[in-house]
């Protein structure tokens, strides 16, 4: 089994890239770092990028399977965020075209963080969860955020929420 990191991450504009071929070092069994685009805070997010990664992955490794986890928005906090629900929503939509008309093996997906937690670098600062935790009740109250509407109803219906999409992504 090989690993396959791709980080579509940016911190103040920030351009950092390494790839290591998993033929040229078997004890890692293959990792591809590729990393590039969001500010942490800001409003800037490239979902065609992530299609694109994940072609060049399948096609760099000859259509291997694909777990991708860790997908996510980072923000202040609050229950309205959303530039979370919008970035989830168009990557899911291009990665639903990665499958279907690129045909990448994609077998799995998981989204940042079910709830906020602690980050290494930045403590609390960021949260990247679909629900919010309350760090100052004892109990740990956790509250869904906005995306979590967003979320249940994409499962519900199998399909992406149109109300969601960036226009380019209609």
């Amino acid at each position: 089994m090989w690993v396959i990191e791709v980080s579509m991450e940016r911190r103040r504009n920030e351009r950092v890239g390494e790839t290591r071929d998993p033929r040229e070092n078997p004890t890692t069994k293959g990792i591809v770092r590729h990393d590039s685009h969001m500010r942490k805070l800001g409003d800037t997010y490239t979902p065609a990028n992530f299609r694109k990664a994940l072609k060049w992955v399948s096609d760099q490794y000859d259509q291997i399977p694909i777990l991708i986890t860790e997908n996510g928005w980072a923000d202040s906090g609050g229950l309205n965020d959303t530039m979370r629900t919008r970035y989830l929503m168009n990557h899911f939509a291009y990665l639903l075209d990665a499958i279907h008309l690129d045909n990448v093996s994609v077998i799995g997906h998981t989204v940042w963080s079910l709830i906020d937690t602690w980050e290494w670098t930045d403590g609390y600062t960021y949260k990247f969860g679909l629900h919010q935790i309350d760090f100052n009740d004892p109990e740990r109250k956790r509250v869904p955020k906005n995306s979590t509407v967003a979320y249940a109803k994409m499962i519900k219906n199998r399909k992406v929420p149109e109300e969601y999409l960036d226009e380019d992504n209609k």
